[in-house]
């Protein structure tokens, strides 16, 4: 697929490019379920990995409910745990909450979720749900690190006493070397089943469901269901450390060969919408800073200022790498997690990249691309993007195959026909498509 931008040079189809990425991206944040402003109570779902995504979530549900003018507002929990930084940021939004908020266990409170659940004042557990196992992993090799086990069970203690919760079930959770009599030996963590955590007064009733929970509490009137928005549900899945490693390679690489092939939109366009992807789920899961954005925008335009307007490479190029992994790392909540995507990014990329500029100009794909004017033209080809064709001139730069070469008295981007030419070596056009200009050593 190739975008004909007829009279354009390359740095300004790049330009537009990117303008339609930022059409993308800030579209986006549009695709959104529009707040509920009636009904009485208001839930508000903890569901899958907790994550600073998920705490974006929560924080936009606890504002719909209090413009909703909420009497009662339920955290329904069913996760397995997730990051311990972004459930503390959520433990802290629940405890500092004005309004009525109880937890309502669905089926487990693990880990992290079982914290969120200790942040309200009352618990009520589900029938078959449970709650605890709450020991924190290291992220990189799912090691136990003592300091972090006497922070995290300092936090649970701490928050446990503030919502009269009993402190000694919270710290069981976290620590395996604190023994409950009768409940839990030493060694085990504890995890508690909905019969024992009412037989231990952790809460307040085992219910069947949230109307039984609205029931309990002399909640008047039905209850609103909190929807997760379709940007936060992609902010969710792109901020997974995985995808985002995925999209960053894609990224890097589609632009990489765009740069290096100015005019055919395919890897470009898949580069940018990649990057798209990735900055508008990091965005929305930190609570909306653009600063990580705009770094990248800026490093990416001295980069494509480099590559297509000063000559050589120095000083304003290597500042646009800076800035656009500066960008990224930016973007990340995590900074050990940063390094470790944008380390196993750049990796693999280069990687990529490496095989790519060894095989792809001696391959036949290569060669169809770049001589295919005679064949998309065809009969009714237009004559007026022949302005250099059969033309010579001289290359001004190395041409890996792609770069600039002086050609009747004007500088152009220039693409080898597969070859290597050094700079200073004659060249002559063999094809001219107004945007792309196929030259071979003569």
């Amino acid at each position: 697929m190739r975008l004909k931008l007829i009279g354009l040079p390359a740095f300004c189809q790049c330009f537009v490019l990117f303008l339609l990425a930022a059409v993308i991206f800030l579209a986006a944040f549009h695709f959104t379920v529009p707040a509920a402003y009636a009904g009485v109570n208001y839930v508000i779902p903890v569901r899958g990995t907790v994550e600073y995504a998920m705490l974006s979530f929560i924080k936009r549900g606890l504002a719909e409910a209090d413009k909703a003018g909420a009497s009662l507002i339920i955290i329904d929990i069913d996760t397995f745990g997730g990051r311990v930084d972004a459930a503390i940021e959520i433990s802290k939004l629940l405890r500092e909450l004005k309004k009525p908020v109880v937890a309502y266990v669905s089926e487990n409170a693990w880990s992290a979720g079982a914290l969120i659940a200790l942040s309200t004042p009352k618990i009520y557990m589900c029938k078959g749900s449970s709650i605890g196992s709450a020991e924190p992993k290291n992220m990189s090799d799912w090691s136990t690190d003592e300091k972090m086990v006497s922070a995290l069970r300092a936090q649970f203690e701490s928050v446990a006493s503030a919502m009269k919760h009993p402190e000694d079930l919270a710290k069981g959770m976290v620590d395996k070397d604190i023994e409950i009599k009768d409940i839990k030996p030493k060694g085990k963590l504890l995890n508690l089943t909905f019969e024992q955590a009412l037989k231990y007064k952790l809460s307040e009733a085992s219910v069947s469901s949230i109307d039984e929970v609205l029931a309990l509490e002399h909640a008047v009137g039905s209850y609103i269901t909190h929807e997760q928005s379709l940007g936060e549900g992609v902010a969710r899945f792109v901020s997974d450390p995985i995808v985002s490693g995925i999209l960053l390679n894609l990224g890097i690489l589609g632009l990489t060969v765009e740069f290096w092939m100015p005019g055919h939109i395919a890897p470009g366009l898949g580069g940018i919408i990649c990057f798209a992807l990735f900055f508008w789920g990091h965005t929305i899961a930190n609570a909306g800073s653009m600063l990580p954005l705009l770094l990248f925008i800026i490093g990416i335009s001295l980069i494509m200022m480099e590559v297509f307007v000063i000559p050589g490479f120095g000083l304003t190029g290597l500042l646009g790498i800076g800035l656009t992994f500066g960008g990224v790392y930016l973007a990340f909540p995590d900074p050990h997690e940063a390094v470790k995507v944008v380390s196993v990014s750049i990796i693999l990329t280069t990687i990529i990249i490496g095989v790519f500029i060894t095989y792809f100009p001696t391959s036949k794909m290569f060669k169809q691309v770049t001589l295919s004017a005679s064949i998309t033209g065809g009969s009714g080809a237009k004559m007026e993007n022949i302005k250099f064709l059969g033309k010579t001139g001289v290359a001004i730069t190395d041409l890996n195959p792609a770069g600039r070469a002086k050609i009747d008295g004007e500088t152009v981007q220039v693409v080898s026909d597969g070859q290597f030419v050094a700079k200073g070596v004659e060249v002559k056009v063999v094809s001219d498509e107004g945007n792309v200009i196929t030259v071979t050593i003569v």
